[in-house]
């Protein structure tokens, strides 16, 4: 089974995607000498048989270092997707991705550098400091876990408490919380956890944390 990686465009504050157009896709191939359109699909079957249909967003890349081809193909859903890509093809897909204000995700949901390695949602690092620094201080907590749902719509965030908490738990003890990608975008611009959040944290708390007073 192969694996998908993605040319996207997803907004931090944007819950979907929004759409990179055939028009688009199209001229970004014509302006892309290492690109050609293919504009349909062949393959042969298990009996020998050849199969094509229509794919009018299907485009080819030939790696220079190594003639090996690898195929963009644009989908209904808008965005361009190609199947198991080697380092290679992923350099090139972050250097198409930056063409067209994307970026590069696969279907685990990490996401691509410019040199084909993969690294964190651009929320990640400002959302998990932000928020564990604000439930150790406050709640003897702390953030276990920080990542994007199978849909990357939202993030769902462990808190479990710290050694110093001193109320009763099993070893299991555990709060999970959900942000909308709008809230983590108000985090990060922050670099801090403002009411709405807190009110939302200190009352799913109440049961696990033990509240440190404010100063």
């Amino acid at each position: 089974m192969s694996y998908g990686v993605h040319i996207t465009r997803i907004h931090p504050a944007t819950p979907e995607p929004r759409t990179i157009s055939l028009e688009e896709w199209l001229a970004y191939v014509n302006s892309d000498g290492e690109m050609g359109l293919k504009g349909h699909g062949r393959i042969g079957s298990p009996k020998g048989e050849v199969i094509e249909w229509d794919a009018p967003g299907l485009a080819e890349w030939t790696d220079p270092l190594t003639g090996k081809k690898a195929y963009f193909d644009l989908a209904r859903s808008g965005r361009v997707s190609v199947s198991s890509p080697s380092q290679a093809t992923l350099v090139k897909m972050f250097k198409v991705a930056e063409g067209l204000g994307a970026v590069v995700r696969g279907d685990a949901n990490e996401y691509y550098d410019a040199s084909g390695e993969t690294t964190q949602h651009p929320q990640y690092t400002g959302l998990f400091i932000t928020i564990d620094e604000y439930v150790r201080a406050r709640h003897h907590c702390f953030v276990a876990e920080c990542f994007l749902n199978s849909s990357a719509t939202e993030w769902v965030i462990c808190i479990r408490p710290t050694e110093e908490n001193t109320r009763p738990h099993d070893r299991y003890a555990c709060k999970y919380f959900r942000l909308s990608l709008e809230e983590a975008e108000e985090v990060c611009t922050a670099k801090a956890v403002r009411s709405k959040l807190v009110e939302k944290i200190d009352s799913g708390l109440q049961s696990l944390g033990d509240s440190v007073p404010s100063g």
